[in-house]
């Protein structure tokens, strides 16, 4: 019983990167995009947090989600071809976010932000604001990262 219950996550993997390889790069560029918007919106809450009037649980709340949406695996969403192409608006990804030969450093920037989102969950549960504050300045400083080398300005 416990061999066909660890090999659960391996199924599961092989079932999404079949799903990911079978999809469309439009609609991966749909996905890509969905994914950063709510990123986006939840970063620039818990700045606007930050910057005013501190509540640990919004910050707590949005901090999840963000650490949610990294931990989901970005890297699928690069697929050859989605730097084309239209989603919810135009591809923003340069050639590089989708070079093969420029995997591993996307994925590097990927994994990260997956760190930094992880452990900015952890700080901001313990309430303590200017170490999140100093915790969601390292996971922005992945964002500019990606940015600067893999998105069209």
């Amino acid at each position: 019983m416990k061999f066909k219950i660890a090999l659960l996550p391996f199924l599961a993997l092989v079932v999404t990167a079949t799903a990911y390889a079978q999809a469309k790069p439009e609609d991966l560029i749909k996905i890509r995009q969905a994914s950063f918007r709510v990123i986006g919106w939840h970063c620039g809450k818990v700045k606007a947090l930050l910057d005013g009037q501190y509540d640990k649980e919004q910050v707590l709340a949005a901090a999840t989600v963000i650490q949610s949406v990294a931990n989901a695996g970005l890297n699928p969403f690069f697929a050859p071809g989605t730097d084309k192409g239209i989603g919810f608006h135009d591809s923003k990804a340069k050639p590089e976010a989708v070079d093969p030969a420029q995997a591993a450093k996307l994925s590097e920037v990927i994994t990260g932000f997956r760190k930094d989102a992880n452990e900015l969950v952890k700080v901001a549960a313990t309430g303590d604001k200017e170490a999140t504050r100093t915790q969601f300045g390292n996971l922005t400083r992945h964002c500019k990262s990606c940015h600067d080398d893999f998105r069209v300005q």
